[in-house]
């Protein structure tokens, strides 16, 4: 559950009608967000996930925070006790609190896109409207209506200038026997953005295994882990 809320954010762009109330000013301005995050040879940012209960909860329950870092190829995040590291050859997702590496022997295919996490295109892809509704707490306002699914609105808060995603916030449908979310909605802050190079550290997956033909194994540090390898090969 708590990976699916610490990529919760990954929205995106594409398929867009306008037919249906979609503004092609709120388009240009989140393509334009997108563009910059994809094109950006590096950036390093902090991110909070809340959850509120209600509507009239206004103080909330910090779900996690979290750390993503980019330069060229290179990914990392963090969320909780759970790290992951991606590049040109190879994948690692660490999980902390279960002492256990999961390595692919190549990038694996969903990494960058969770990494990155700006690739706007699935959830707007199944919105009703997109609208812009002006400035609010410095920020510029978009709001989305899906047509489908347990999310009922999601409102995307932008840099006034620069094109930085400073805040999304999902509110949910009431809970159903097919939707049952225990939340009323969640809110991820984007913080301390970054466009400085991070520290190459970050991205070593060599601290954590050690590579030879015999293939994948931890390193002495991290003997009690235990290695699953997902090669090309497996189903």
């Amino acid at each position: 559950m708590m990976r699916c809320i610490a990529y919760v954010f990954l929205v995106a762009l594409c398929s867009l009608n306008t037919s249906t109330g979609i503004s092609r000013e709120a388009t240009k301005d989140l393509l334009e967000v997108a563009h910059f995050y994809e094109n950006c040879p590096q950036i390093s940012m902090d991110i909070t996930v809340m959850a509120y209960g209600s509507e009239t909860d206004n103080q909330g329950m910090l779900l996690g925070k979290a750390i993503m870092k980019k330069q060229g190829k290179n990914y990392y995040s963090k969320f909780l006790q759970e790290e992951m590291i991606t590049n040109r050859e190879n994948t690692l997702i660490i999980d902390h609190e279960e002492k256990s590496f999961l390595f692919f022997d190549h990038p694996s295919p969903v990494s960058e896109q969770q990494l990155t996490a700006f690739k706007l295109d699935s959830l707007l892809a199944t919105g009703d409207s997109l609208t812009y509704e002006g400035m609010k707490s410095k920020h510029r306002h978009y709001r989305m209506l899906p047509a489908t699914g347990s999310i009922r609105q999601v409102e995307i808060f932008l840099d006034a200038k620069k094109p930085l995603i400073k805040r999304i916030v999902y509110t949910y449908r009431e809970s159903t026997d097919e939707f049952d979310h225990g939340m009323y909605r969640v809110s991820i802050d984007y913080h301390t953005v970054k466009t400085g190079s991070p520290d190459p550290g970050y991205f070593s997956i060599s601290k954590y295994i050690r590579l030879s033909e015999n293939g994948a194994v931890p390193r002495e540090a991290w003997k009690d882990y235990n290695l699953r390898t997902i090669t090309n090969h497996t189903q």
